[in-house]
């Protein structure tokens, strides 16, 4: 009997992918997909923690560079504190000597001297021809009663040198809104004692005293923010210099770097070389002077310096002209990729391997299916064949030859039933299990069922010398499957 695969749909089935089993499919899915997974949320994570990161480090290193600025910056009115200081200790007070002073020294745009009564004395009030003068006159009342009480600090005053905060008062409108105030409260000093102007001619000339460090003011006007150096005498006044804004302003753009210090190559990116500007921002947030890279950049700044006293209202501004620069991506991917490429190749390779055996099963599944299909003809013939040997055997005259052959004709007939009965059992197997059917319950006495088996292999003891002992106690009718028992 010669046996060959079968060809068809059934063959080409074998090699489709749907032949494992789904659930084996998933798990080989979640075996390639969870490490990626895991992986690209680990890597997500410690990316943006190193974005994070080269962000704090970049806004310390320009918060420090902003900070060396603002030093330099500190400097210019320290240098104002000492010069004024030595410029008011070497002359005496007298009219001619304060005039000089307002009119040669050109940081000075008004001097200011008021009496321990809290009494102006100096300046004069002026003609009424010159606006100008006359506008600063009338908000000198405002200014001098706002000014720093050296008392509270126990003649132990401090100056600009050592960044202590300026005392400031920021009216709720212009200088010429003073003047307009009720007369009830205009020309009201803090101890309450009436400011009045008088004349130096008429005071006796005296030499200047200083009790201690002077002290930064700071008052708003028309033109913004102005500033005024107080320093106290050793009789209880005071005397104060009210800066020329428009110098102070240039002296400090003059103490400005003449590039952006900002703008450099950075190690994580060339493209941040002079793509920004540095700029001084008022209380107003409006820009006063700017320097480095031209053209518009971000509206909202990349890092803010508040200026120390007396400009703790100004501040240090770096704009830049792209958002900071990122880490390229590239090594996440590729890494992510390479780590992809191999868990789907070793999937793929257990894939494959499990489909390669389960190939090989469905194909030893086939054969044995069809070779019980085969096994079944001749099965029927033998059963057909020794059926008509018991029929010709009736034929003929009764003898102990005739009864030994219709006994091994009856076993021939049995074995072959059994063996055809086996075959479907087989058949069932292999079978689909949605198709399977169950064991072929019969109703027969277990002790005749061993019987029938020890009948079958009696010629096989026969020939071994083997002799069967039997104590047999199961004759009751039961319902079982013969041929699996």
């Amino acid at each position: 009997m010669a046996l060959k695969p079968s060809t068809g749909g059934k063959a080409k089935s074998l090699f489709n992918p749907s032949l494992m089993p789904r659930r084996l499919l998933l798990a080989l899915i979640v075996i390639v997909a969870a490490p990626l997974v895991l992986l690209g949320w680990l890597s997500a994570s410690t990316y943006q923690q190193q974005q994070q990161e080269t962000r704090k480090q970049l806004n310390r290193f320009f918060k420090t560079r902003l900070a060396e600025i603002d030093r330099s910056l500190a400097d210019v009115f320290d240098e104002y504190a000492r010069d004024l200081t030595e410029q008011l200790s070497e002359n005496s007070l007298t009219l001619t000597n304060l005039q000089t002073l307002d009119r040669q020294h050109p940081i000075v745009r008004q001097s200011i001297w008021v009496d321990p009564n809290d009494m102006q004395l100096y300046p004069p009030k002026p003609s009424a021809r010159l606006s100008d003068k006359f506008v600063l006159f009338a908000a000198l009342p405002g200014i001098t009663s706002s000014r720093p009480d050296f008392a509270q600090f126990g003649g132990e005053s401090t100056g600009a040198s050592k960044n202590e905060p300026a005392l400031a008062k920021k009216p709720s409108s212009s200088s010429r809104s003073l003047a307009a105030r009720p007369r009830s409260t205009r020309g009201k000093s803090r101890r309450g004692v009436p400011i009045r102007s008088h004349s130096l001619e008429k005071a006796e000339s005296k030499q200047v005293d200083v009790a201690g460090s002077g002290r930064w003011q700071v008052w708003y006007m028309d033109e913004g923010l102005q500033l005024i150096y107080w320093l106290p005498l050793q009789d209880g006044s005071s005397l104060g210099v009210l800066l020329e804004r428009a110098r102070w302003v240039a002296d400090l753009t003059a103490a400005l770097p003449d590039s952006s210090p900002l703008s450099l190559s950075l190690k994580s990116d060339e493209s941040m070389t002079s793509t920004g500007f540095t700029a001084i921002a008022d209380e107003s947030e409006k820009i006063v002077y700017r320097w480095g890279a031209d053209g518009e950049c971000l509206a909202t700044p990349l890092v803010t310096h508040t200026l120390s006293p007396p400009l703790n209202s100004w501040r240090l501004e770096y704009h830049n002209a792209h958002p900071l620069p990122e880490s390229s991506h590239a090594p996440l991917i590729a890494s992510l990729a390479g780590i992809g490429v191999v868990l789907l190749g070793l999937g793929t390779y257990v894939f494959t391997g499990v489909q390669r055996q389960m190939r090989a099963a469905r194909s030893r599944v086939s054969f044995a299916s069809q070779v019980s299909h085969e096994l079944r003809t001749p099965l029927t013939n033998i059963r057909l064949y020794a059926e008509l040997a018991e029929s010709d055997l009736a034929k003929l005259p009764a003898s102990d030859a005739r009864a030994s052959i219709e006994e091994r004709l009856g076993v021939i007939d049995t074995e072959s039933r059994r063996l055809g009965r086996l075959v479907s059992g087989v058949l069932e197997m292999v079978r689909d299990r949605g198709k399977q059917q169950g064991p072929r319950i019969d109703s027969v006495a277990p002790d005749d069922v061993i019987d029938k088996a020890l009948l079958q292999f009696a010629p096989s003891f026969a020939n071994l010398n083997l002799q069967v002992n039997r104590d047999l106690h199961a004759s009751e009718i039961v319902g079982l499957d013969s041929d699996i028992l």
